[in-house]
């Protein structure tokens, strides 16, 4: 389940969670499908609800499944004591007003993420520059998995070109491997290496 850009949403959860024990996440595009599978996978269930590490919080974790008083009704013995566990409830839909959940709210907080790629760029700038994150993301859409898939390699460990072209090393040898197969560019883009060929060229055609 872990990796940079799981971990660094994580860690975001963490502090609202530790601070004000209770957290609403409404995610109306489900942009974060993907990290919420994530959850559910390293979770223990413990009745309609799950039981999970996030960012090093152990956390209660609720999921709205189409029905506002359900999920109320399911985290409420959890919520009205003096100090409740830590509980996230994710509700991938938009916020409703008034909103039937607002004084789960008020006594906690509600979580707002920033898009995906957002968090990607915040992730890869302790490594690389912003030119060379935008030539990275100039082919990766806005799409949690991707991005995750995208950010799992730890820095040098090599990159998606030298993954697809194996076997050529230098930088010419992965242009001229790179160009002598266009059938190679859908595996590039889909992995994100299309700045990889950008920066390739740059250094050797200036």
């Amino acid at each position: 389940m872990s990796h940079p850009l799981h971990d660094h949403l994580a860690g975001q959860l963490a502090r609202p969670l530790r601070e004000r024990r209770v957290v609403v996440w409404y995610d109306p595009g489900r942009l974060f499908g993907g990290f919420v599978d994530a959850l559910k996978a390293a979770a223990q269930p413990e009745g309609p609800l799950w039981r999970v590490p996030i960012g090093g919080v152990e956390a209660r974790f609720a999921v709205w499944r189409g029905s506002f008083l359900r999920l109320r009704l399911e985290v409420e013995p959890l919520f009205a004591v003096e100090r409740p566990e830590p509980l996230l409830l994710y509700l991938p839909t938009a916020r409703p007003e008034p909103s039937p959940l607002i004084e789960i709210e008020k006594a906690g907080a509600v979580f707002d993420a920033h898009e995906p790629k957002r968090q990607a760029r915040a992730v890869l700038s302790e490594r690389l520059t912003d030119s060379e994150i935008d030539a990275l993301f100039e082919t990766v859409p806005d799409d949690w998995e991707r991005l995750a898939r995208l950010l799992e390699r730890p820095a040098g460990q090599g990159g998606v070109l030298k993954d697809v072209l194996s076997g050529a090393a230098g930088d010419e040898a992965l242009l001229a491997a790179w160009l002598s197969d266009p059938a190679l560019d859908r595996d590039i883009d889909e992995r994100g290496g299309r700045g990889e060929i950008a920066a390739l060229l740059g250094r050797l055609v200036g």
